[in-house]
């Protein structure tokens, strides 16, 4: 399935990133702490982030931020009140590897019997 990242002005209004003054070291790089809050639906979502630069990559759960948050999250800590129930998830880097990785595995070629859909 084919789906464009792109957030719209009017959900980036209910997006909320302030940066924090505390640092973390994960694996020999110190990252920064952002603060982001997220108002979906009348749904609140918290999230810790702590993020470094040096990997000029956008993850899956900060790609919703737009341009509010530079760096990919090293620590994350996420909160959320999923149908009555408060629901945390922590997510850590515990491995980098800087390799060679063959230029076949970001062909993104189709094998004919496939068929093309869009997201939404």
């Amino acid at each position: 399935m084919l789906q464009k990242i792109e957030i719209a002005d009017e959900e980036l209004k209910n997006i909320t990133v302030v940066a924090g003054d505390e640092t973390k070291m994960v694996l020999g790089y110190e990252c920064k702490q952002y603060a982001v809050t997220i108002n979906k639906d009348g749904v609140n979502m918290e999230m810790e982030l702590f993020t470094s630069e040096t990997i000029p990559v956008v993850s899956q759960q900060t790609a919703m931020l737009g341009d509010k948050l530079k760096g990919f999250p090293r620590y994350m800590t996420m909160t959320m009140d999923q149908m009555g129930s408060k629901m945390t998830v922590t997510t850590e880097v515990t491995e980098i590897k800087k390799e060679k990785v063959s230029d076949d595995k970001f062909d993104m070629t189709l094998p004919e019997s496939y068929e093309k859909m869009t997201g939404q």
